[in-house]
Formats: structure tokens, C-alpha cells, sequence
């Protein structure tokens, strides 16, 4: 459980062989940086996250159930795909 207003860091790693472009539900993101690659700042809700990547995103949480997921629906239903809760 997350607290509703408080800033946090989301370490995101990719071990696999396809892109996730990843989306966090109610919330925009800052991307803090790539082990891959230099990025201009960016705000947004969704990411690519390429293979043997990690990705770390800077939000501020706001209250409610949340989802964590990546946008490709066969990987969704493989389990790429969670929640939290902001309260």
C-alpha cells in the first residue's frame, strides 16, 4: 500500500525478449532514466521498456486501486499485469 500524496520510485526491469510498453492507470510518470539509453525528460503513462532494460519512473501517488500492466493483451494475460493501492 502506497501513501496518497507521496512521491516514489518505480524500478521497472524487462528479462525478457519483447518490448513492454508498460502503463500505470490514474497516474503521469516522470521516466528518471534507462540502462540502455539516454532520455530527454519525459512525463507519461506508458513506456516502452525494451528487452534487458530497467527503467526507473518517479510518481506521486494518488488515492484509490491502481493497475500496473503492459499494453500487449497476451502478455496481460500472461500476468504482466498488477495492482496497488494508494490510500
Amino acid at each position: 500500500m502506497l501513501r496518497d500524496g507521496r512521491s516514489y520510485i518505480l524500478q521497472v526491469t524487462n528479462v525478457t525478449k519483447h518490448v513492454h510498453p508498460m502503463h500505470l492507470h490514474g497516474h503521469v510518470f516522470r521516466v528518471l532514466s534507462s540502462s540502455k539509453k539516454t532520455l530527454p525528460p519525459v512525463l507519461a503513462d506508458t513506456f516502452n521498456v525494451e528487452p534487458n532494460e530497467t527503467v526507473e519512473l518517479a510518481f506521486k501517488a494518488a488515492h484509490g486501486d491502481w493497475v500496473f500492466h503492459c499494453h500487449i493483451l497476451e502478455h496481460m494475460d500472461a500476468g504482466l499485469m498488477g495492482w496497488f493501492r494508494v490510500a
